[in-house]
C-alpha cells in the first residue's frame, strides 16, 4: 500500500489482544461511522505474515490502506521489537483511543509514546470489576 498525506490525521486503535464482547463492540461502535483506511505497522519484515490465516486481511490492507514496518526483510517477531513498533503507532497518528487493556506491557507502553509524543490519548472505560480493563480504567 501507500501512505498518503491525509493519514497524518489518523487515530490509532489499540486494547488487548483477547477482548471481550464488550470491547469488540465497543471498537465497531466507535469505528462505524469513521472514513478512513487501515495502517497496520508490523514488528517484523514485510514478508513475514503471521499468521497465515491473516494472508487475506494482508492484501486487503495492502490495497485500501498499507503495511508498513521498519524491520528489514527476514526479520522475525521478537519482543523487543514491538514496544519500538508501539512507538511508530502512536507517532503515525493524531492520537490513540484504547479499548480493553488490563497489565499488559504492549498497550501501556503505546499510551506512553502517544504522551511522550504530545498525541491525544484516550481510554474506554471499561468493567470495573473485568480484569481485562484495569488499565484502561486507571489511565482515566
Amino acid at each position: 500500500g501507500t501512505l498518503l498525506p491525509s493519514d497524518e490525521r489518523s487515530v490509532a486503535i489499540g486494547g488487548t489482544r483477547s477482548p471481550t464482547t464488550y470491547g469488540r463492540e465497543a471498537a465497531a461502535l466507535l469505528t462505524e461511522n469513521w472514513l478512513g483506511r487501515t495502517i497496520a505497522v508490523l514488528a517484523r519484515g514485510l514478508d513475514r505474515l503471521d499468521p497465515k490465516d491473516h494472508t487475506g486481511l494482508f492484501a486487503q490492507i495492502q490495497e485500501m490502506g498499507a503495511v508498513v514496518s521498519e524491520q528489514p526483510l527476514r526479520v522475525r517477531p521478537d519482543s523487543r521489537i514491538f514496544p519500538r513498533r508501539n512507538r511508530l503507532i502512536s507517532g503515525l497518528s493524531l492520537g490513540l483511543v484504547m479499548i480493553e487493556a488490563a497489565g499488559e506491557v504492549g498497550p501501556r507502553h503505546t499510551v506512553y509514546h502517544a504522551l511522550e509524543q504530545d498525541r491525544q490519548a484516550f481510554c474506554v472505560s471499561g468493567n470495573i470489576f473485568s480484569l481485562v480493563s484495569d488499565f484502561t480504567n486507571l489511565m482515566i
